[in-house]
């Protein structure tokens, strides 16, 4: 499912006519970054950050279409 929703998403970025797209995950959503990476996103920066108590770091993905 999450697969398809990447691909839908970046066919109607292209369609639109945009030229790059950012995508936000934190570490511990492991499967989303793998999405994003076997879809041609790359990572572009890290930012640790406390949240729910615990130290996780934000990840910026990007692809330039």
């Amino acid at each position: 499912m999450g697969r398809r929703l990447v691909e839908a998403m970046l066919k109607r970025a292209r369609t639109a006519g945009y030229e790059r797209i950012d995508l936000v995950t934190f570490s511990e959503l492991r499967a989303a970054a793998r999405l994003y990476r076997e879809a041609g996103f790359r990572r572009v920066s890290m930012e640790p950050r406390l949240l729910w108590g615990r130290g996780i770091e934000y990840e910026r993905y990007e692809l330039v279409l």
